[in-house]
């Protein structure tokens, strides 16, 4: 019980801080980094920065991440949550 409950923990940790999605666990935490705005800004500066050096980067982490952000606006809920969704299961699937 405990292993599982250090598994999932570091999991969701890894996920939220790092937006490395491998399991479950990690999906719900880089979502829930998302819903903070700290997932969006991770994202963008991570995939921007590969864009400014010339190096390969994702277009679609950076143009949702970048969405998410301009999505701060009241009432854009629900266009938030998919842009977000959608964004760590591209993530996912590299």
């Amino acid at each position: 019980m405990t292993d599982a409950a250090w598994r999932n923990s570091t999991g969701f940790a890894q996920g939220f801080v790092k937006g490395e999605v491998d399991s479950i666990p990690s999906i719900f935490g880089a979502v829930a980094a998302d819903y903070f705005v700290f997932g969006d800004v991770r994202d963008t500066y991570t995939e921007g920065g590969k864009l400014l050096v010339g190096t390969d980067y994702d277009r679609f982490t950076l143009g949702a991440s970048l969405f998410g952000m301009a999505m701060l606006a009241p009432g854009t809920g629900a266009f938030y949550a998919g842009a977000s969704v959608l964004k760590n299961a591209n993530k996912a699937r590299n």
